[in-house]
């Protein structure tokens, strides 16, 4: 399934995920999409790190993109 830009948006905005998901999982998300989008390709834990300063370590972030996916 490819992600698209919309289908972001509307898993944001639907008030049950909202229930569930705090601001870094919120935040991991649309870096994740944007990534994505910019390039086409996958985005891993190490390169969200380098690229932008989460202040979190790579393994909270891949712990945190383990749980979108399950989402």
């Amino acid at each position: 399934m490819e992600v698209n830009q919309e289908m972001c948006i509307s898993f944001l905005k639907n008030p049950n995920m909202k229930k569930n998901i705090d601001t870094r999982k919120i935040q991991i998300l649309k870096l994740i999409v944007e990534e994505y989008i910019k390039t086409g390709d996958i985005t891993g834990s190490k390169s969200l790190i380098k690229k932008y300063s989460l202040g979190v370590s790579s393994a909270t972030v891949r712990n945190d993109m383990a749980l979108l996916e399950k989402m």
